[in-house]
């Protein structure tokens, strides 16, 4: 819906978010690439443990500018 509303291809987008149970699920039900950063809520524990995926697992989002190159 959010890629809609700015006009944007859900294949150009990305969720980037620090809690795997609402950001990233929600990047994952949407069918788009999710990007987790490990400075927020989730702990690389939580992520061993859930059954959510997301696309890339970051230290920080000051990392997302090397990923992108």
């Amino acid at each position: 819906m959010a890629a809609r509303e700015m006009g944007v291809e859900p294949e150009g987008t990305v969720m980037v978010g620090d809690r795997l149970y609402t950001d990233i699920l929600m990047g994952v039900q949407a069918d788009i690439d999710t990007i987790l950063v490990l400075s927020g809520e989730t702990s690389r524990k939580d992520l061993e443990t859930s059954d959510i995926v997301p696309t890339h697992v970051l230290d920080s989002v000051a990392d997302i500018p090397a990923l992108l190159n």
